[in-house]
């Protein structure tokens, strides 16, 4: 595993599907139910009650062109930002249900059991600590969120957090449906395997080098002092809201 990236569950803030998995993105104007779902699974193959979720987070630079790619290191930012990034940011990825609702919110019993999604959800630092701070109050494994988009907000996904009364996923995995409890769970996990992906691409300098149209000769690095090295590893490492 990549060492840019860093998985951890919401408990351990200083390291802070049978279905299609895709990546959560809101429409302008709607809402959305939603359970935090990325658990281990128990012996049963089934989702791990009593825990929180895990997320995974990494620093990246968006390049024109072509897309996300993951920071590897001084050099490696001191390039990526010389030929198009505007800078690293932090991001954050886990994995989500999406529960059949209408476009306010409230759930549709009738399509509880089948109009379920999984997908992967990527959040910028401003969105987890928000976030963080509902979990810090309510506890993402006994709640679920709503999920609105401001018209107008779709392109920038500029979303808003509420709490629920309670986690539809947690009731599903307290019950007797085991049909269902497997297929949840199989789903989850398969997306799990896709956060990485989502947050970004792995790519190595000589790649990146490749990918700007440059010659390993072109591009030398300027020297940087312990303080930069002490940024930047701070910027990979730590979770600091």
């Amino acid at each position: 595993m990549s060492e840019s990236y860093e998985t951890f569950s919401l408990d351990d803030i200083d390291a802070s599907i049978l279905q299609e998995s895709s990546r959560f993105k809101a429409k302008d104007g709607e809402s959305y139910r939603v359970s935090f779902a990325w658990f281990p699974l128990d012996e049963d193959g089934f989702l791990k009650g009593g825990v929180t979720p895990k997320f995974i987070k990494a620093s990246r630079h968006y390049v024109e062109g072509n897309g996300y790619i993951i920071s590897q290191g001084a050099e490696w930012d001191q390039l990526a930002s010389t030929y198009g990034s505007k800078g690293k940011k932090l991001a954050f990825g886990s994995v989500i249900i999406v529960w059949p609702t209408d476009r306010d919110g409230a759930v549709e019993k009738s399509k509880l059991a089948t109009g379920w999604k999984v997908q992967t959800v990527i959040l910028d630092k401003n969105k987890f600590s928000t976030l963080l701070k509902i979990h810090n109050e309510w506890n993402l494994s006994e709640v679920d969120i709503n999920i609105s988009c401001p018209t107008g907000g779709g392109q920038y996904q500029k979303l808003n957090f509420m709490n629920c009364k309670e986690n539809l996923l947690a009731k599903i995995m307290s019950s007797d449906n085991a049909e269902l409890k497997a297929k949840i769970s199989k789903a989850v996990a398969d997306a799990g395997a896709n956060v990485r992906n989502d947050l970004g691409r792995d790519v190595t300098i000589p790649q990146l080098k490749s990918m700007f149209g440059l010659a390993s000769s072109e591009f030398k690095t300027s020297s940087l002092s312990n303080d930069d090295v002490n940024d930047l590893l701070s910027d990979t490492t730590d979770f600091d809201l």
